[in-house]
């Protein structure tokens, strides 16, 4: 168990790290592209090493610098056999991307990955010519990713949407992608577009229409790498609700979360933004309705924040984040019941009661890295600190985060 608590003493600056999110795209980007790139700013999460072990394993020269990775060479690879840990990203967008280079694989994936991964979500390429199936812990692709145009199931995962799109160009003949208007986690797929471009593809978005020509990749001899807006949201809210933090990241963003300003100006946060970062002044704080279909990421802190503040809050379209590395649904209302909070699940909604703090008391991360953080900020605001059962899965994502509390006043014991 791992205490962690803090004052009212709490305040400082803090760079979050590069864009996870950007940065997964960005090294296959880069692999896929003509010339050499050096991606700058890098997050050496799990996740990201996950896809760098991979791109080793195609046969792409990666090398890691101090805050930088440089990308050179080409892919040589006729069968891979690799481990793609719990990384739901570079499982996803891999075996899009082999199947348009039509290279078989055999592809390890870790006990937290199985459990998000469906068989049925794998079924559902079938419909783009690519053959998978799942025995044990291993994921086995053949057959080769066919041109042409396609209705997604609204089912559909962002990643495997963002997976097709960017193996789309490598076909010989240009393809389009029909989307549901109730797809979720749309911004990912926005995303997606905006770091195609990037890279010398030029991707048109009308309605839920998506054309991906054929073409080649032209990567930039750099690539800048955004400072991360998930990672940002849990110093944000921390800030809204009092703390002198200082967070050091750049305005605007193509990140989808980067709407987190947006959403904590509903609750009646006043954002500051200046050339050293952004910051919050001391404002009255109060429940608002939050609409999660497109920002899953960003709710458990939320769900921290309105039970922190007068009035109700209510979070809607909820359900895609109960195949995320955990139930956030489940975890978030369990852990918030634990520590003195109110909130419940209802008619497919989330509603939080706010109060004016945490009592404190035992909470689990479930192995979700997004949970143990928002957990960390919830214990900043409990009277007797929190104890969670496990942190170590902060490191998917924010390896630094720890370093982090810590610089800015918070204590751990269990470390």
């Amino acid at each position: 168990m791992f205490n962690v608590s803090g004052s009212e003493l709490i305040k400082g600056t803090v760079k979050v790290p590069p864009s996870k999110s950007i940065l997964h795209r960005a090294l296959f980007l880069a692999a896929l592209s003509v010339e050499n790139c050096e991606l700058v700013g890098i997050n050496l999460c799990s996740d990201i090493i996950a896809t760098i072990n991979v791109l080793n394993a195609l046969g792409i020269g990666v090398k890691v610098g101090a805050n930088s990775i440089f990308i050179s060479s080409s892919i040589n690879c006729e069968f891979l056999n690799a481990d793609c840990a719990n990384s739901g990203s570079t499982l996803r967008f891999l075996i899009c991307i082999l199947a348009a280079l039509k290279i078989k694989a055999k592809l390890l994936c870790g006990e937290q990955l199985l459990k998000r991964l469906s068989k049925n979500e794998l079924e559902r390429l079938k419909d783009f010519g690519i053959n998978c199936c799942m025995e044990k812990n291993t994921v086995y692709v053949s057959e080769e990713l066919k041109s042409g145009e396609y209705c997604v199931a609204e089912q559909t995962t962002s990643q495997f949407i963002s997976g097709l799109m960017m193996a789309s160009p490598l076909l010989e003949q240009s393809s389009k992608l029909k989307i549901s208007v109730n797809q979720g986690s749309l911004s990912y797929v926005l995303l997606t577009s905006e770091i195609m471009k990037s890279f010398g593809v030029d991707v048109q978005i009308k309605e839920c229409e998506i054309y991906i020509p054929n073409a080649k990749y032209h990567a930039p001899a750099k690539f800048q790498v955004e400072c991360d807006y998930s990672a940002a949201s849990f110093w944000f809210v921390a800030a809204a609700l009092g703390f002198e933090i200082t967070v050091q990241i750049k305005t605007p963003s193509v990140q989808g979360d980067f709407s987190i300003l947006r959403l904590l100006e509903k609750f009646g946060a006043i954002p500051i933004v200046c050339e050293s970062g952004i910051s919050f002044s001391v404002a009255v704080l109060s429940g608002c309705s939050i609409d999660a279909r497109h920002i899953p990421d960003l709710v458990p802190i939320l769900m921290v924040l309105g039970a922190l503040v007068p009035g109700q809050t209510k979070i809607m379209n909820v359900e895609r984040l109960r195949f995320k590395e955990s139930d956030r649904v489940v975890s978030m209302v369990m852990n918030l019941l634990a520590i003195g909070g109110d909130a419940r699940y209802e008619n497919g909604e989330i509603l939080i009661n706010g109060k004016e703090g945490f009592v404190g008391g035992e909470v689990k991360s479930f192995g979700d890295h997004r949970i143990a953080m928002a957990m960390c900020i919830a214990a900043l605001k409990a009277k007797s600190g929190i104890e969670i059962d496990d942190i170590s899965c902060i490191k998917k994502s924010y390896p630094t985060f720890i370093a982090d509390f810590l610089s800015l006043g918070g204590v751990i014991h269990g470390v």
